[in-house]
């Protein structure tokens, strides 16, 4: 699953990552354990995050959703959903001409050791990542799959990271269909590093 992300990344770099026209406020990086409501650095449940979809004139548009789906039968959002199952649930289903992209510049991942602990890992490549997501009114989801060999000693599941810009164009196309974009929500093929945090730092996540 996807339950945590990084987004540590400037406007302009975002920008020039997926062609906006406008760069993004992006807010200087405030740990979050000072505020709730600043987005930026590690991002939560609830918490808004930088999304980027397509615009209504054919180019691409940068907005702050809310991490997780309101629902009403469940207390908590839900923040993930399983590429394997989107046209079968009533939840997804209705969004799936919704698609929009998260940039990311790495997402958390807990091992759990033989004791029960659990060690925060840090996912991530060499740059901006673009994760999978689906999206209405004021809210995401993130599409998860199986786990690619370098991320299944960590967890058996993780989020749908798309495969370089010609995917990325594809999933946000409101042009296309999802059966013709449902081929892309695969394992990633590309270079991830995974980096463990000590113990001692798993209470900042």
């Amino acid at each position: 699953m996807c339950g945590r992300f990084e987004q540590n990344l400037t406007g302009a770099e975002v920008a020039r990552r997926f062609g906006l026209a406008v760069p993004p406020q992006v807010p200087p990086q405030v740990p979050p354990q000072v505020s709730s409501e600043v987005p930026g650095g590690t991002v939560r449940p609830t918490q808004r995050a930088l999304a980027v979809t397509a615009g209504r004139d054919g180019g691409r548009v940068a907005g702050r959703l809310r991490f997780g789906l309101s629902v009403d039968w469940q207390a908590g959002p839900v923040i993930n959903a399983r590429a394997e199952t989107l046209a079968e649930k009533a939840t997804f289903r209705r969004l799936l001409g919704q698609r929009c992209l998260v940039p990311v510049s790495a997402w958390i991942e807990w091992r759990v050791d033989a004791a029960g602990g659990r060690h925060p890992n840090r996912l991530g490549g060499a740059g901006v990542l673009a994760l999978a997501a689906l999206w209405r009114a004021e809210e995401l989801v993130i599409v998860t799959c199986a786990a690619s060999p370098a991320v299944a000693r960590v967890h058996d599941r993780m989020p749908v990271v798309l495969d370089g810009p010609g995917a990325e164009a594809a999933w946000i196309d409101p042009g296309r269909d999802f059966g013709e974009v449902a081929g892309l929500l695969v394992p990633y093929r590309g270079a991830l590093e995974v980096k463990e945090d000590p113990p001692a730092q798993a209470a900042l996540f």
